[in-house]
């Protein structure tokens, strides 16, 4: 049960449209400070002006690679919504958060299991922005289940949430994925897989965040592979 009164929401957030054409919830809860992640999918069961009901369908937990440590320090308050800008191409102020972001958040959909919501983190700079409509992203090595990538290969359309934690800002894509396998990679950009997904950005928002949170950053995963300084 997610409880979220009615005159808290911000009634232009995606998330209400989306569950409104389709009931399926992919959830993430991720302590940044201990590296703990938590993934819960399931479907919408009720939703009016106290909150929603989430029906999970599965639950599990990942590993801790990749997550860049953060202590939150104070939440001060709800902040007033705010859409400060949209659009197709990247303009400079998104392209700017994704080429410092060194945490991302991914949404896919199957089209008979529902949807899921995973993590991404690397270095600043390892998410690539090929050119104002077309990202790539190195799939490094994880718990080699494949959730995500199982669900784009069958679904392409993609959504990207990423935060600007200093901004209190957060940029949000939608798109669709191209998997890529067995690519030539000198640079070690993958970490030795080879793997990488392109997003074709169909649309970005970008937002205030809805809450002040202000974030101690600690350290930066031992995993993260290096980034090429010229793909920053």
């Amino acid at each position: 049960t997610v409880d979220l009164p009615a005159a808290l929401r911000d009634p232009e957030e995606p998330f209400w449209r989306n569950v409104a054409a389709n009931p399926a919830i992919g959830s993430l809860f991720i302590e940044l400070g201990s590296r703990r992640r938590y993934r819960i999918n399931g479907a919408l069961e009720r939703l009016d002006d106290a909150g929603f009901d989430l029906a999970v369908r599965e639950a599990y937990p990942n590993c801790p690679k990749y997550i860049q440590r953060r202590q939150l320090r104070r939440i001060d308050g709800e902040a007033a919504p705010a859409l400060l800008g949209e659009g197709g191409a990247l303009d400079d102020a998104s392209r700017a958060i994704v080429r410092r972001a060194d945490t991302i958040f991914v949404a896919s959909n199957h089209r008979e299991r529902g949807a899921d919501a995973s993590h991404r983190g690397g270095s600043p700079g390892f998410v690539q922005v090929m050119d104002d409509t077309l990202l790539r992203i190195p799939d490094y090595s994880g718990n080699s289940l494949f959730n995500t990538f199982g669900n784009l290969t069958v679904d392409p359309r993609v959504g990207l949430c990423i935060p600007d934690f200093e901004g209190q800002r957060l940029l949000q894509l939608s798109g669709r994925a191209r998997i890529l396998h067995g690519q030539d990679d000198p640079h070690g950009l993958s970490g030795g897989t080879g793997r990488f997904w392109e997003i074709a950005i169909d649309r970005w928002l970008l937002r205030r965040a809805p809450q002040r949170l202000d974030w101690e950053y600690l350290d930066a995963s031992p995993f993260n592979p290096a980034v090429e300084v010229g793909h920053a």
